[in-house]
């Protein structure tokens, strides 16, 4: 009797040992999410074929991506933007399609300091204007430009035929958010 009871009781330490350390390991939640990240428009100029670079920028408010998790931005962990697709907004009646461009490429940052996010190349054919889903990096964190005044995006490619007039072109963007809540 005397075995079995101390057995019970080493029985029971060890199911409150394992119950506390389970308590302690779960005080934080990982949380994982993806927001709609709105439009980045960039513009280009009349130009002859061959290369360009625009640029556009846009806030990435991580204090509101955070309050939208009802969390601190300290617990965000990571943000990986995502390029759903390319759009190019031109009504002219010598309306500029995707035919016009042989490749693109969408990055992040200062001349000098830019990382690539999303690609196209080659891009489609058949007077599309959009949209044009592009070939997103899945492993570029955008964490250390959130909160920034603005950041810079850069929209760069190369032209097969020359662009008479002014031609928007528009990335759609979202962010996959995670975070540790404490």
């Amino acid at each position: 009797m005397k075995s079995t009871l101390l057995k019970t009781k080493g029985l029971m330490l060890a199911v409150m040992c394992l119950t506390g350390l389970f308590i302690q390991g779960c005080d934080k939640i990982k949380l994982e999410k993806t927001v709609d990240g709105g439009e980045i428009t960039f513009t280009l100029d009349p130009q002859a074929k061959g290369d360009f670079d625009l640029r556009g920028s846009k806030k990435i408010n991580l204090a509101q991506m955070a309050k939208d998790f009802g969390l601190d931005a300290s617990d965000i962990s990571s943000i990986k933007m995502r390029v759903k697709a390319f759009y190019i907004i031109d009504s002219s009646a010598n309306f500029v399609t995707f035919d016009y461009l042989d490749k693109a490429s969408f990055s992040i940052g200062e001349p000098g300091v830019q990382i690539q996010i999303a690609h196209k190349d080659p891009m489609p054919t058949g007077k599309s204007q959009g949209p044009c889903e592009a070939d997103t990096d899945p492993d570029t964190d955008v964490i250390n430009f959130a909160n920034q005044e603005t950041t810079e995006f850069h929209l760069k490619g190369t032209l097969n035929t020359a662009v008479d007039h002014q031609v928007k072109i528009k990335a759609t963007v979202e962010y996959d958010i995670k975070a540790m809540k404490k």
